[in-house]
């Protein structure tokens, strides 16, 4: 249900754009054929393409495979040890001496 409520917010907030941009007498059709526009968006991704395939992939790789190892994957084998009944502080507390 969330979702749902989430997704007609969307639509709702594109529609109220949609008639913002019409009343300030914006063709849509216009701007998307404008070349320098095509242009100028072109560049843009282009450029954010490089810099992510160049300088952010390997780094963001690195700093989620470490998430995910550090982590995630504990955190994961944690809950799925509590759904098997297994307690997974049983080992933490002050240890008494055996003798």
């Amino acid at each position: 249900m969330p979702q749902d409520r989430g997704i007609i917010q969307l639509i709702v907030i594109l529609v109220l754009v949609v008639v913002i941009i019409s009343l300030l007498g914006v063709k849509l059709g216009e701007v998307f054929q404008n070349k320098v526009l095509q242009d100028n968006f072109s560049f843009v991704f282009r450029a954010a393409k490089f810099v992510w395939e160049n300088y952010l992939q390997r780094p963001a790789r690195i700093i989620v495979q470490t998430f995910a190892e550090l982590i995630w994957r504990p955190f994961v084998d944690t809950l799925e040890g509590l759904e098997r009944g297994v307690n997974p502080f049983q080992d933490i507390g002050p240890q008494t001496p055996s003798s």
